[in-house]
């Protein structure tokens, strides 16, 4: 097996070092060219100013036929690199940045909730995980975690937890901004896009969510008694140029080090580790 690695890194470095030579190669041809177009015109001109200089017609005609060669030469050395310049800028993709525009996509729904499902979910993410490659703008995500839903649905039974989680989704959105995407990413855990925020002004939006989930009140029905609930929060940016993998993992790691660390909890994940961000 270490034979094996080792045999796809010397390749991947012979190609490299085979590309190197051969660049360095063609500079020294160039120079040389320089070098002795230099050395040409040098001697020209002692030879234009020999006392009494007297060329045969011979000689008139051979220096005269390699100029000639000569011209044709670079002539056509030149325009072929003018060529080749032309078409690679014509080929060149823009390098002006777009606007940053998304739509998101709310289909298929969640059943309970009606919020984008997962599939949704993970074709969003990657709509703005393209989008940010384009207009190069940073944007985040965060998950919201239901502590212990098991422990809600014992005490009141699956229709108390679709009430609930109704309620959640609804919370939660009066502290999103208009752009913002809610969707359902799994049973107990919401996922919420956040375009066009670098990390400290989304990690000011995922504290302004944990705060309004942690301070509401929750009844499943008007009259009924306060439900204690508490959710586990995990906040990671989507930068220009990453695979949506890296993000996932990333956020997952900053939720999962919030669940551990007790409720109501929000760790920011820096791209190195997840920090701890708030309290109960």
């Amino acid at each position: 097996m270490l034979g094996f690695v080792a045999g796809v890194c010397y390749a991947r470095m012979s190609v490299r070092f085979a590309y190197s030579r051969a660049k360095n190669r063609l500079t020294d041809l160039l120079e040389l060219v320089h070098q002795t177009i230099d050395s040409a015109q040098q001697a020209c001109d002692l030879l234009s100013h020999f006392p009494d200089a007297v060329l045969t017609t011979k000689q008139t005609d051979r220096l005269d036929s390699k100029r000639s060669r000569l011209m044709e030469t670079v002539a056509s050395v030149v325009d072929r690199q003018k060529d080749i310049a032309s078409s690679k800028k014509a080929a060149a993709p823009s390098t002006e940045l777009e606007p940053f525009e998304i739509t998101w996509m709310r289909d298929p729904e969640a059943e309970v909730t009606g919020l984008p499902d997962r599939l949704a979910f993970e074709a969003n993410l990657e709509s703005l995980i393209d989008m940010g490659c384009r207009s190069e703008t940073e944007s985040g995500l965060l998950l919201v975690r239901v502590d212990k839903l098991d422990h809600l649905r014992g005490r009141f039974e699956e229709a108390g937890v679709q009430q609930f989680l109704q309620s959640m989704s609804r919370i939660v959105c009066l502290a999103l901004r208009d752009e913002d995407l809610l969707c359902q990413y799994s049973e107990d855990t919401f996922a919420i896009l956040m375009p066009e925020v670098d990390e400290a002004a989304g990690r000011t939006l995922a504290e302004t969510i944990r705060d309004t989930v942690r301070h509401h009140h929750f009844r499943l029905d008007a009259s009924g008694p306060e439900v204690i609930v508490t959710a586990s929060f995990g906040y990671t940016s989507c930068k220009p140029h990453e695979h949506s993998h890296l993000v996932l993992s990333r956020v997952a790691d900053a939720l999962q080090s919030s669940s551990k660390r007790g409720r109501n909890q929000l760790h920011v994940h820096d791209g190195n580790t997840p920090q701890h961000c708030a309290t109960a």
